[in-house]
């Protein structure tokens, strides 16, 4: 996509020198200062540091204000929100499993990944992604936000596999973990306990807090986790078990005896694959 702006950018340069050719000097330098100010624009959705996964959805929409078209400002509003962090990398071409993952069903991730399959965006979900950008917002500048992590896999056979994923937010002295949560079930906030655990492994850090906001209430809960190696071992095994049933789902479509299901019924409830699972 940088490549694209750049392109673009190229044409801009051309078309801005055709158009100020013989201009008297207010309106040489009014047209100048204009097109820097779009550029800029450009720029900085392109290096942002509170990560956007598909940028394209931005500047989409600065195009649509920029036109003054109400529909196409709408409607590319309306894709913006559903689709400005929808991760696009496949799991499986990439090798990655995202550290929510851990806190789910197994047998859910392992067949999502082997089918290729994302889930849909709904109204809780969009919610969810608006209040971490907000915080990211918030602390950008002062704090590091949204911290990337890679931890590899390094046993025989999983060698070109990691678990991936972002850190909200790091307070430093001593180094702690924070992340947010907006769920309606503030007192099931241990759900979230595994991807944490990762989190603190990934950045040797030795706690965490999950700080849950209801979203209606804003009342707030916040949880303490104390990293522990054993879990942290856990979850490697888990990341591990989850790529051995997308193996031989793509195989053959069965899954392994050693496979995991729920912890919570809930899950089942709205698994977007459960019409394939062997426990239904």
């Amino acid at each position: 996509m940088a490549s694209s702006v750049t392109d673009r950018a190229r044409r801009r340069i051309d078309s801005l020198l055709e158009s100020i050719q013989g201009l008297p000097l207010p309106l040489f330098l009014s047209k100048i200062l204009s097109e820097l100010a779009v550029a800029y624009t450009e720029l900085e959705v392109i290096k942002s540091s509170i990560s956007i996964e598909n940028k394209d959805l931005v500047l989409e929409f600065i195009k649509a204000v920029r036109k003054g078209d109400e529909e196409l400002i709408e409607a590319s509003f309306k894709r913006l929100l559903t689709g400005f962090d929808v991760k696009n990398e496949d799991p499986w071409e990439h090798r990655k499993i995202w550290p929510t993952m851990l806190d789910y069903c197994e047998i859910k991730n392992g067949i999502m990944i082997a089918k290729g399959i994302r889930p849909e965006p709904n109204t809780r979900m969009i919610r969810g992604k608006l209040y971490h950008r907000a915080l990211a917002s918030i602390f950008f500048g002062t704090l590091p936000v949204e911290v990337p992590i890679r931890i590899p896999l390094e046993d025989p056979g999983y060698e070109d596999w990691k678990i991936s994923g972002r850190i909200d937010l790091i307070v430093l002295d001593p180094k702690t973990v924070v992340e947010f949560k907006l769920t309606t079930r503030p007192e099931t906030i241990e759900h979230y306990r595994m991807q944490t655990i990762a989190y603190l492994g990934a950045l040797k850090a030795e706690r965490a807090f999950i700080i849950a906001t209801h979203p209606e209430t804003f009342d707030v809960k916040v949880h303490r986790i104390d990293y522990n190696s054993a879990d942290f071992g856990f979850c490697i095994e888990k990341a591990k078990r989850i790529i051995e049933i997308a193996r031989l789902y793509r195989e053959s479509e069965e899954v392994p005896q050693m496979a995991y299901g729920p912890e919570y019924s809930w899950e089942c409830r709205k698994c977007p694959v459960k019409e394939l699972c062997p426990l239904r």
